[in-house]
């Protein structure tokens, strides 16, 4: 269960960090925005805008496993090694219309994975926030009874230490911020910063 000090209740809007706030949002039935900048979401969104069909996984093991279960595609780096996956979004490029892929990704891929029960998951990133605010808005109108939460997935440390294993990505806390200033729902006081520091930061990072 949730640490009751960190709960954004009942703000219809929520931003929350990694694998343990997708896993809760999903337990709570909220509709979950997962946000891996570098590369996950790109891809995904990249591939789905050529009109394939994307698969997330957390490893490229498991999403070569699910790739021969399916009759999906891992597109690699190197065709002489199948193992050697990709993430960068100019390989979706080339994708065909109703083309099956699976992405692998140990932050977004693991968190869209972990959130996979929540009633609505939808992948985000700069690409994309205008369509995803769209998106979200129609279905928070049309269900009252809905909230949302954006998680921001960052990057896994090596070496983790102290401090655990996630470590904070500004890139996706930005991308949360572009599709939340686009939402006019009561947002938390995180997701209201989140905003706020995308607003900021727009002119300089994004012009």
């Amino acid at each position: 269960m949730q640490d009751p000090r960190f709960n954004q209740d009942p703000y219809r809007c929520r931003v929350e960090w990694g694998r343990r706030a997708a896993h809760d949002a999903a337990v709570r039935g909220d509709i979950v925005v997962i946000v891996d900048v570098l590369r996950f979401s790109s891809a995904v969104v990249t591939a789905v805008h050529h009109g394939a069909e994307a698969y997330a996984m957390g490893t490229k093991y498991e999403a070569i496993e699910l790739a021969s279960q399916t009759g999906a595609v891992v597109l690699p780096r190197d065709t002489s090694d199948p193992l050697m996956t990709t993430l960068s979004p100019r390989t979706y490029l080339g994708v065909g219309r109703g083309e099956r892929v699976v992405i692998a990704s140990i932050n977004g891929g693991r968190c869209a994975q972990v959130a996979a029960e929540a009633p609505f998951v939808f992948a985000g990133a700069m690409l994309n926030a205008g369509a995803i605010a769209d998106a979200v808005a129609l279905i928070l109108n049309a269900r009252p009874d809905l909230c949302l939460t954006i998680v921001p997935c960052g990057e896994r440390w090596h070496d983790p230490h102290e401090e655990g294993h996630l470590r904070f990505a500004v890139e996706d806390y930005l991308a949360a911020g572009a599709i939340l200033v686009e939402l006019p729902h009561e947002k938390s006081p995180e997701a209201a910063v989140c905003a706020a520091a995308f607003l900021r930061s727009e002119g300089d990072t994004f012009s």
